[in-house]
C-alpha cells in the first residue's frame, strides 16, 4: 500500500506525475505497536519517492516523538532504513510515526511497505492503522485486536475489513479486454492480519481469438505480487487450472476452486489468518492453496486478460 504525505505543492519533484495520482493524503502517517517481550526495533521502509531537500522541509521517522532518522532526496526509487535502533519495552504502546514537518510548507512524497523489525519479540499492531492525519487533528485511540478464544483455530472469528480505497461511487469496475494486455484495477481494498475481505467478480467469454491468454488474477500487491490466477478454455467461462503467483512469479502450484461458478458472479472471500497465511474462498468453498506474508498491509487489485470480466464491492450482482 502506498501512502501519500503531502501539502498538494508537488510540481517540483521529479516524481511529481506519480506522487500527484494519490488523492489520500495527510502531513503524519501513525501505526502503534506493542512487544511481548523487551527488545530492540529497527524502521525500515520498503520503498520511496518523491522526497526534496528543500531548505523549509524535513521528512522524518519518529517513534513515540524521538526521531530515528531523515529521508533524503537520494532515498528516492529504494529502501530506508532509520540508523538508530529503538529499545522497546513489553506491553507499552509505541506510536512509530512518519510524517512531513516543516513551517508552513512541507515536502510532497510517497512511501510504501513499512515494517517494523524485531531481534526475537512477537508484535502486535494496533488498531487502527496505518492511519494519515493531519497537525492538530485528534490521535487515534490506538486498541489491541479483539481477544481471541484459546479453542479458535488461526481462521477463526477474524474482523471484517472496511478499508476500501474506492471512491464513494465507484463500487464496480469492469475489467473488460483483449489478450493483447492485462486490465487492472488499481489498489480497491485494504487487508490486514486477522482481517476478511469479501467482494464479487465475473469471467465471462474472451474476447479476442487467443487460444492461450485468457485469465483472471487476485492479487494482494505490495509491489511484488502474490495471489491466485484463474486460467479459462478459450471461448468459454469455464476455469481450466488455477496457480498460486508469488512475489511477481507464475509458480506450478496448481490450485482447485470447487466453487466457482462459470459465466455467474462468484462471491470472493481474503481471510488473513493470525498464523500470517491468506486464504481464498470462492461461494464460501476454499480454494486449495494458500500463501503467507509477513507485511503489516496488503492492498487488493484485480485484474484479467483477454476476459469480459467486473468486479463489485459486496455480494452485488448475485
Amino acid at each position: 500500500m502506498r501512502y501519500h504525505v503531502v501539502d498538494c505543492i508537488y510540481l517540483r519533484t521529479k516524481d511529481a506525475q506519480m506522487v500527484g495520482a494519490y488523492p489520500v493524503w495527510g502531513r503524519e502517517w501513525m501505526q502503534a505497536f506493542k512487544v511481548d517481550q523487551d527488545d530492540n526495533v529497527m524502521i525500515r521502509i520498503g520503498d520511496v519517492w518523491g522526497v526534496d531537500d528543500c531548505p523549509y522541509c524535513k521528512d522524518m521517522v519518529f517513534l513515540n516523538g524521538i526521531s530515528l532518522g531523515r529521508i533524503f532526496a537520494s532515498n528516492n526509487h529504494k529502501s530506508f532504513v532509520a540508523p538508530i535502533a529503538f529499545p522497546v519495552k513489553k506491553g507499552k504502546t509505541y506510536t512509530l510515526t512518519i510524517a512531513s514537518v516543516g513551517k508552513g510548507k512541507v515536502d510532497n512524497w510517497l512511501f510504501e511497505n513499512v515494517t517494523v523489525e524485531t531481534v526475537k519479540a512477537r508484535l502486535t499492531f494496533l488498531q487502527p492503522g496505518p492511519v494519515l492525519k493531519n497537525p492538530g487533528e485528534p490521535e487515534p485511540v490506538f486498541r489491541e485486536p479483539p481477544a481471541v478464544p484459546s479453542s479458535a483455530g488461526p481462521c477463526d472469528d477474524l474482523q471484517e475489513s472496511t478499508r476500501w480505497l474506492l471512491p464513494r461511487d465507484q463500487a464496480a469496475m469492469d475489467l473488460s479486454g483483449p489478450a493483447s494486455a492485462f486490465v487492472s484495477t488499481s489498489p480497491v481494498a485494504e487487508l490486514q492480519p486477522g482481517q476478511t475481505l469479501s467482494f464479487s467478480f465475473f469471467a465471462g467469454q474472451d474476447q479476442s481469438t487467443d487460444l492461450v491468454s485468457q485469465e483472471l488474477d487476485i492479487l494482494l500487491d505490495d509491489g511484488k505480487p502474490s495471489g491466485w490466477v484463474f486460467s479459462f478454455a478459450p471461448g468459454s467461462p469455464r476455469m481450466i487450472h488455477g496457480n498460486l503467483m508469488l512475489d511477481e512469479r507464475y509458480t506450478s502450484r496448481f490450485f482447485e476452486a470447487p466453487g466457482f461458478r462459470a459465466g455467474q458472479w462468484n462471491q470472493a472471500r481474503i481471510s488473513w489468518c493470525r498464523d500470517g497465511r491468506l486464504h481464498l474462498s470462492i461461494n464460501g468453498q476454499g480454494v486449495s492453496q494458500s500463501f503467507a506474508s509477513k507485511a503489516s498491509d496488503l492492498p487488493l487489485r484485480l485484474r484479467a486478460l483477454g476476459l469480459e470480466a467486473r468486479f463489485r464491492t459486496g455480494s452485488k450482482g448475485l
